[in-house]
């Protein structure tokens, strides 16, 4: 299993949850909850995990709980997750699609 370390910008109270990357490969999430009695931080590791399809339990605020700028750790173990975090920084969504497309392949070996 492998360990990824994101930093995450988090936008409390917005109108809808997304969790975007910007090309200095820092992450900006906005979510709809209010930063109260840790509110906002149960849905950014909710939206972490689904968006690198992966179990909640997976993903853990290692620093900043309390403020905005957070240091995540996803413990991944599917490929995929690693290497969306590994190639988007890059801008390469074609190599996102791509990579999809080969795992998909390997499945069925």
């Amino acid at each position: 299993m492998a360990t990824v370390l994101m930093q995450i910008k988090v936008k409390p109270k917005a109108r809808a949850s997304s969790l975007m990357q910007a090309p200095d490969g820092t992450w900006l999430a906005k979510v709809k909850s209010p930063p109260v009695d840790g509110k906002a931080n149960e849905e950014l590791v909710a939206l972490v995990a689904e968006h690198f399809r992966c179990r909640k339990a997976a993903v853990s605020i290692k620093s900043g709980a309390s403020g905005r700028m957070k240091l995540v750790k996803v413990q991944a173990s599917s490929v995929r997750a690693i290497v969306v975090v590994v190639a988007l920084p890059l801008g390469t969504l074609f190599l996102h699609r791509r990579i999809d497309r080969h795992i998909q392949s390997l499945k069925g070996l």
